[in-house]
């Protein structure tokens, strides 16, 4: 791959550093931590950087996705300690259900990605990534100990996500849009 050209940049001086970054096929959804454990999730419009709606959520939320139904909270998300995902429905903000991971407590949980009717989540301390079903059921696991040269997978700071043929990346208040293009 290129190493991309920026398309475009928005900042949001009144956000935190980020907790997650999802594409649902029209616009990007960032979700920011707050005082007292609430986070704050924003959908934004990628063309104009207006943010479209926002809604709380009480959940430690680290990463975020998009199923191409749901927005899936990943990190604690089941509260209690539980690192399972939250379904939300992005019209409203309301639960959509939980599905189980094959991972338990600690805190390294980070990272989560959609793609056919697959779900991959990260959890860097055990250094796995499990593919799960929209159920919860193992389709299989990698262990690595690379997960990500970023970080993406492992700091608040940042996120990552698909936007058809772009990469977006949030560096704390700020996304970038990069195009991407494979080398032969």
């Amino acid at each position: 791959y290129n190493k991309g050209e920026i398309l475009k940049s928005f900042q949001y001086r009144n956000f935190i550093p980020p907790a997650g970054l999802a594409w649902d096929g029209k616009n990007i959804w960032i979700n920011y931590f707050a005082t007292g454990g609430q986070t704050s999730l924003h959908e934004i419009d990628t063309a104009s950087g207006q943010i479209i709606k926002q809604f709380g959520t009480p959940y430690g939320i680290w990463d975020i996705d998009f199923d191409g139904e749901n927005l899936l909270l990943y990190g604690g998300a089941g509260g209690g300690g539980s690192w399972d995902i939250l379904k939300l429905n992005p019209l409203n903000g309301s639960s959509a259900g939980i599905i189980e991971t094959p991972f338990f407590g600690g805190l390294a949980n980070r990272g989560i990605a959609c793609r056919d009717n697959e779900i991959w989540v990260v959890n860097w301390g055990a250094a796995v990534i499990a593919v799960i079903d929209k159920n919860g059921e193992l389709l299989g696991a990698i262990d690595t100990n690379v997960l990500d040269d970023c970080g993406s997978c492992y700091d608040a700071g940042f996120h990552t996500c698909f936007m058809d043929d772009k990469f977006i990346i949030t560096k704390y208040s700020q996304v970038f849009i990069f195009q991407i293009a494979e080398i032969n």
